[in-house]
């Protein structure tokens, strides 16, 4: 997403049973605008994951949503 730390991004993880879970957020910069993804799959895999979750993310418009907050 080449998301700064000053991005409005929220990811959150969880590994159980090695499966890794990866959801994450993107916002406008007041925050009415908000896309999201949520990806699962093996945990020895996680930048498949990351890269869907991304992916899912700029379909929706989320490096939209970044570029206007920067």
């Amino acid at each position: 997403l080449k998301a700064g730390c000053h991005a409005p991004v929220g990811v959150d993880t969880s590994v159980a049973d090695e499966e890794l879970a990866l959801e994450a957020v993107a916002l406008d910069r007041d925050g009415r605008q908000r896309v999201h993804a949520r990806r699962t799959g093996p945990a020895a895999n996680p930048v498949a994951i990351a890269d869907e979750v991304a992916d899912a993310l700029c379909d929706q418009g989320a490096d939209e949503l970044i570029a206007r907050a920067g």
